[in-house]
């Protein structure tokens, strides 16, 4: 759990999908670092966020969870979120696409230019803000089938392909330098 990472989003967000989708859950998994009090001092005030926001029975948080109960989690799920701004890369939503989650993250940084994408292309949603967040959730969770989620998932594990193709890697990296060569 770190500030950077935007978790009370991540709540305020899931709030809002609680008001169209009442039975949804939600569970937030995160590492707090032994002798870093901020670690344990921010999953305290997540806590309490949930409590204030009234959301407590439908949120479980996971801490330190090995990660075989992580990737049990998110086989189980049907979205994931990914709040970090200008994150530079964003590894766990790769991991969240491998595990067959939608994703959902914040339009920045390496998450939308890396790997989401926009448009047709897009394996995914970005979001902005809260009203974002929850309106990607709600449309997977109350409206899109099984067929619809089945061709997203193929279309990210396409996706997933191309960051395991050396040659593609190199091919993409080189592009990339020429356009910032002067």
């Amino acid at each position: 759990f770190r500030r950077e990472k935007n978790q009370s989003l991540q709540l305020e967000a899931f709030a809002k999908v609680l008001t169209r989708v009442p039975s949804a859950k939600m569970t937030m998994m995160g590492a707090v670092r032994p002798n870093v009090a901020d670690d344990q001092a921010l999953l305290q005030e997540l806590k309490s966020e949930a409590g204030r926001l009234g959301i407590e029975d439908n949120v479980t948080f996971k801490v330190n969870a090995p990660w075989p109960e992580v990737l049990a989690e998110l086989n189980r799920a049907r979205v994931a979120i990914h709040t970090m701004k200008d994150e530079h890369f964003g590894i766990a939503l790769l991991e969240f696409m491998s595990a067959g989650c939608v994703v959902v993250a914040k339009n920045s940084g390496g998450p939308r230019d890396d790997i989401v994408g926009s448009g047709a292309d897009a394996v995914g949603f970005l979001a902005e803000d809260a009203d974002g967040y929850a309106a990607a959730i709600v449309e997977v969770l109350s409206g899109w089938s099984s067929q619809k989620i089945t061709f997203l998932r193929d279309k990210a594990a396409k996706k997933l392909d191309s960051f395991n193709n050396d040659a593609e890697f190199g091919d993409v990296f080189a592009a990339k330098l020429s356009e910032i060569a002067v």
